[in-house]
């Protein structure tokens, strides 16, 4: 299980990518020509978002 450090956030959250989520994570990221750390970060923030509104 990686470990991603989110720089906003100062802490490491620890989180599972199953391996469709990570074909998906490739297919938007070969389509809007983002990197895959790019993708992680959107995906941290709406993570964090959700976390802050609970």
């Amino acid at each position: 299980m990686p470990k991603i450090q989110n720089q906003q956030l100062g802490r490491y959250i620890t989180f599972r990518v199953n391996e469709t989520d990570l074909e998906k994570l490739e297919a938007v990221s070969k389509k809007k020509q983002v990197s895959r750390s790019e993708v992680i970060r959107q995906i941290l923030k709406v993570w964090d978002d959700g976390q802050k509104a609970a």
